[in-house]
C-alpha cells in the first residue's frame, strides 16, 4: 500500500487549483520555489530555474496524477509550449467554453482523455 501523494504531487494539485492551467516547466519552477521542503519562507519573488532532475520529477508526478484522474493533459495552450495541464474541474471549464464558441469539432485538437471527459459529461446531462 502506498503512502499517498508526496509533497510534489500535493504542490502540483495546489498550483493547478490556483491557476487554470500550467505547463510542466512552470509547475516545476513554482513547486520548487515555494513548496519544496527546503524552500525559503516566505518564498522569493522570482521562481527558480528548475534543474533537469526537478523537471523530470514533475513530469513523473504529473503522470501519476493523470493515471489517478486528478490532472488532465490539455495539449498546447501557449505558443511555443509543449503541453499544459489542469485539474479536472478547470479542464472541463476550458473545454466547455471552447465547445460553446466553436462547436464539438473544437474537441479534435485535444488529447483523447479530454475528449472522453467531455463525452462523459454530455452523457450525464442527457
Amino acid at each position: 500500500m502506498g503512502r499517498g501523494p508526496g509533497w510534489l504531487e500535493r504542490a502540483i494539485l495546489d498550483l493547478l487549483g490556483i491557476n487554470e492551467y500550467l505547463s510542466a516547466p512552470l509547475l516545476a519552477a513554482k513547486a520548487y520555489t515555494a513548496y519544496a521542503p527546503d524552500a525559503p519562507d516566505p518564498p522569493p519573488d522570482e521562481a527558480i530555474d528548475p534543474t533537469p532532475a526537478q523537471r523530470a520529477a514533475v513530469r513523473r508526478a504529473l503522470s501519476k496524477l493523470q493515471k489517478r484522474g486528478l490532472v488532465v493533459k490539455l495539449g498546447s495552450r501557449y505558443p511555443g509550449e509543449r503541453c499544459s495541464y489542469a485539474d479536472r474541474e478547470y479542464a472541463l471549464t476550458i473545454v466547455r467554453k471552447e465547445v460553446q464558441h466553436f462547436g464539438l469539432q473544437s474537441l479534435r485538437h485535444y488529447p483523447r482523455r479530454v475528449q472522453e471527459l467531455y463525452a462523459d459529461e454530455i452523457a450525464r446531462k442527457t
